[in-house]
């Protein structure tokens, strides 16, 4: 679901005017209390969000090894710590992978077709 039209299902009305121009212009924010909007992966990062209509702020609910930058657009930027989890005596050494993705079904649906090779090419108890 796009955001033009998460926003007319949520009662929004944009007017016939862009996302950017209702984020922007209007200043609105989407519903929901943040301290909600959860699930047992991700959480928001209420002090990095902050007040913002364009880009929300996410963190891992688990072990701190992935963060997340949401964007009213519907591209994301995933970091994910490759030696040592987000705030714990993190060095200079540490190197994290970064990854833009601005369509996330079609970025998925490649993995699970890349799963699905490997599974065929080492065997079904590929992980």
């Amino acid at each position: 679901m796009n955001l033009k039209h998460w926003l007319t299902e949520h009662g929004v009305d944009t007017h016939g005017k862009s996302v950017q121009h209702v984020f922007f212009v209007r200043g609105e924010r989407p519903a929901g209390d943040p301290k909600e909007i959860k699930n047992d992966a991700w959480a928001i990062d209420e002090k990095r969000t902050g007040d913002q209509t364009y880009f929300l702020y996410l963190k891992d609910e688990g072990d701190n090894w992935y963060k997340a930058s949401v964007k009213w657009d519907g591209c994301i930027e995933i970091e994910q710590a490759a030696n040592t989890p987000f705030e714990e005596g993190r060095t200079p050494d540490d190197c994290d992978d970064n990854t833009h993705i601005c369509n996330l079904d079609a970025y998925i649906d490649r993995l699970q077709k890349l799963k699905e090779l490997a599974k065929k090419f080492f065997g079904e108890d590929w992980k």
